[in-house]
């Protein structure tokens, strides 16, 4: 089996056999309670003889892939349920299993009277070759430390997470995002530059100048090569190839804002601003040569009739930011849904404070060649605009940033069930990253702070492990900073 045809079998979640289908979901902002899929241990109370750790296996599997499973409790016969459908039974207190599609599993074992569970995530392997995108904060395991890009005080700040301490470097006015090619880190600098530094000691490799007024926004670094990247020029409609200082545009259309890149050359840019049909993503590949390949658009569709207090029709709009998962097969794009189906000038009803915007999150399949279409759109009940995305290492779990509602949202990485949140993470969340710890970091531009929190329990809301400044002096007056944050 694929690993996009087993997304696609995924709890029949999507619905890419129909070239018109998006398969539409929405979540409720309260739930944020514990995973339904938690492991549990009914007896656990009342039978203190029983051994927590009554099934004992990898949390984590990758699919198609065998992982065994035991369990201490003794008996005669043992029935292993794998919670996919298939089961085993068995005289050994060990089982193996595979699965062979992605989502989350309740593992049992059934022992004489007594039984244990345990929750799995099945997975897709990830990519051999990683693949980057365009975000604020870039996160470097080899040193563990965070860069961010402070956009009002034209800086990039490094960020110590061993010593919870920063320092910050000037680069440019208005720094947006941060790539990486190899040991490079690059600074998409809306004054039409591209600032390059050392990741191993910070310093200023050089800077490239792209065209006048072209407002460059996005960059991810290609992967497959030490400094190279690619920037989207927002004002231009074009994307940038820099090689080792040297640019070359390539004309792709209005409005490009974020940018991946996979580990075999697949480009993804979003489009900012949706239009009357919908949103697009142009798709495209960097060819080894670094000249860039259209290979057309992903159309995100507007959506009708859908009003309700959980639920509003309308297009994805504000795309600045895609991302592929680990495995490098899906993208997954947080965004505002916009409400232009309804209201009284289109249809003679009053817009209302549920029909007219939301957060919500569309996840893009590559179907043949290099094309992608929609797959799944998520609604978020009581959210506004989605403005940052990022999964665990493996891809077993995503969490998303809410601007306005400084809150992240803990989602399943294939059923997107809420598995938990986090509020008050700080004024206009933009950036989301996983440490090689497993800690959740959260950039939030308009306090200037980033926020590191342990996400392996969330069954209850974490506090966070640390928060540390990203600027030594505020770039604001008090009034127009907190102008901003309002």
């Amino acid at each position: 089996m694929s690993r996009v045809l087993a997304l696609v079998l995924a709890l029949g979640m999507t619905g890419c056999g129909d070239d018109d289908a998006v398969v539409d979901a929405s979540i409720d902002a309260a739930a944020d309670g514990a995973p339904e899929d938690a492991a549990t241990d009914e007896d656990a109370a009342t039978d203190t003889a029983r051994p927590r750790a009554a099934l004992e296996g990898p949390a984590v599997v990758f699919v198609g892939e065998e992982a065994c499973y035991a369990t201490g409790l003794v008996a005669e016969q043992y029935r292993f349920f794998w919670g996919d459908g298939d089961r085993d039974e068995t005289s050994a207190p060990e089982a193996c299993h595979e699965w062979t599609f992605p989502g989350s599993f309740l593992v049992s074992v059934e022992a004489g009277d007594r039984s244990a569970t345990l929750a799995v995530s099945a997975v897709l392997r990830p990519a051999e070759v990683s693949p980057e995108s365009a975000s604020p904060l870039l996160y470097d395991e080899a040193r563990h430390v965070a860069w961010v890009a402070n956009a009002d005080a034209g800086t990039v700040a490094i960020v110590d997470l061993g010593a919870s301490t920063f320092r910050e470097i000037s680069v440019c006015a208005t720094p947006r995002t941060l790539g990486r090619a190899g040991r490079v880190v690059a600074v998409a600098c809306e004054d039409d530059r591209l600032v390059r530094l050392s990741a191993d000691d910070e310093t200023i490799l050089g800077t490239t100048e792209l065209p006048r007024g072209s407002a460059p926004f996005g960059v991810a670094g290609d992967p497959r090569r030490e400094d190279r990247f690619v920037v989207t020029l927002a004002q231009s409609g074009a994307l940038a190839v820099v090689s080792e200082g040297e640019a070359s545009t390539f004309a792709i259309g209005s409005d490009p804002r974020g940018i991946a890149i996979a580990g075999d050359g697949r480009v993804l840019v979003t489009r900012w601003r949706g239009a009357q049909e919908g949103a697009t993503i142009f798709v495209g590949r960097l060819d080894d040569a670094g000249a860039i390949q259209s290979e057309g658009a992903a159309l995100l569709p507007r959506q009708e009739g859908l009003d309700s207090d959980t639920d509003n029709s309308g297009v994805p709009s504000f795309l600045d930011a895609v991302l592929l998962t680990p495995d490098g097969e899906r993208a997954l794009v947080p965004a505002l849904k916009a409400n232009n189906v309804t209201g009284i000038f289109r249809t003679g009803l009053p817009l209302e404070s549920q029909t007219t915007a939301r957060a919500v999150m569309m996840e893009l399949l590559p179907t043949e060649g290099l094309a992608y279409e929609e797959s799944f759109r998520l609604a978020f009940d009581d959210l506004d605009f989605a403005s940052a995305v990022t999964t665990t290492r493996l891809g077993d779990r995503l969490f998303v940033a809410m601007m306005g509602a400084q809150r992240v949202v803990a989602l399943s990485a294939f059923r997107f069930d809420v598995v938990g949140s986090i509020a008050n993470v700080g004024i206009a969340p933009r950036g989301l990253a996983i440490d090689r710890d497993g800690h959740l970091l959260v950039f939030s531009e308009l306090s200037r702070e980033l926020r590191v929190y342990d996400v392996s329990d969330l069954s209850r809301e974490p506090e966070p492990l640390a928060v540390i400044a990203t600027v030594e002096t505020e770039p604001l007056s008090p009034v127009l900073l907190r102008g901003k944050q309002l």
